[in-house]
């Protein structure tokens, strides 16, 4: 993978860099995600919202935006151990 810090350790720490990396990867790893499950994982894991308000916005049963948010969050953690990045 490539390095996002490429900066003199005065301005970019290790830990810094690996914050950018996995950011880096988190926005490459939601690009294959199901834009549904993409939606419920940025506002409720994201922005915060409750299920109950995200349900309300999209007129969707509180059961299906919590199975999306669910499953985007497996697949973020089935891709990011794939990749070897957590």
């Amino acid at each position: 993978t490539r390095s996002l810090c490429d900066w003199s350790s005065d301005v970019c720490s290790s830990d810094l860099c690996a914050n950018f990396e996995v950011i880096d990867s988190l926005v490459r790893i939601m690009d294959g995600m199901a834009p549904v499950n993409q939606d419920a994982f940025v506002a409720m894991g994201i922005r915060g919202m409750s299920a109950i308000d995200y349900a309300e916005s999209q007129g969707l049963p509180v059961g299906t935006v919590k199975s999306r948010f669910h499953r985007a969050k497996l697949y973020i953690k089935d891709r990011m151990n794939h990749e070897d990045i957590l």
